[in-house]
């Protein structure tokens, strides 16, 4: 079982705790990372834009109705 053992240390240190295969390892990861965190970045603006939309959207269409009639036949509708 000893043998065994060294042979799997061994084989570890060889082939998987090189420094290149770490290094490309680690790039990976971080770019992966970078990627996600941009995505993130551009999905958060996004919304913020169609919530500041919506807010202004939901403002003008308030202001319009109060100084609208009951009974005008354009209303403002909530699906803007």
């Amino acid at each position: 079982m000893e043998k065994l053992d060294s042979v799997v240390a061994a084989h570890i240190e060889q082939r998987l705790l090189q420094p290149k295969r770490l290094e490309q390892i680690l790039s990976r990861v971080l770019d992966r990372h970078e990627e996600r965190t941009k995505g993130r970045a551009t999905h958060i603006t996004e919304l913020r834009k169609r919530a500041a939309e919506a807010g202004a959207n939901s403002s003008g269409c308030t202001m319009r109705s109060k100084m609208e009639s009951p009974t005008s036949p354009i209303r403002c509708s909530r699906s803007a």
